[in-house]
């Protein structure tokens, strides 16, 4: 015969799971900033400030963070060594965390990208519009 549970104990095993991931994923952050800022104590000094116009590099809405180009990771791969001028430009948060994951090297690939992902949302917004459409023609029937 099967048991039945109660809502309340459906509820503490759901919290249960629910803490767990929330405890796994604070602890990646919290390790991901410790990496971070032991890259940016080895590699920081050597970018050069680029302020530009307060808009970002990228996509020119308003910046809120600095962007490293090259990446403190891919220059901290590089053993420091790169054959240009290291610069940091202004970047909206938007932009800067779509990057984060991935190694650029130029600022061109960086654009190159960014015009590729933001692409990829807006015809994946596009599908759920013309998908919502369609729903809402066939609830005037």
């Amino acid at each position: 015969m099967k048991s039945i549970h109660s809502h309340t104990e459906f509820d503490s095993s759901f919290e249960n799971d629910e803490s767990v991931f929330l405890e796994v994923e604070f602890n990646k952050r919290k390790q991901y900033n410790e990496e971070r800022r032991l890259l940016e104590i080895r590699w920081n000094h050597k970018y050069k400030i680029e302020l530009g116009n307060g808009n970002c590099y990228h996509c020119d809405d308003v910046a809120t963070v600095l962007d490293h180009i090259p990446a403190l990771a891919t220059l901290d791969k590089m053993g420091g060594q790169w054959p240009r001028e290291l610069v940091k430009v202004p970047s909206c948060q938007r932009c800067n965390d779509t990057l984060q994951d991935f190694d650029h090297l130029t600022e061109q690939e960086k654009r190159r990208y960014l015009a590729e992902q933001y692409t990829k949302k807006r015809n994946a917004l596009d599908k759920k519009i013309q998908g919502l459409r369609r729903l809402n023609d066939w609830f005037k029937r």
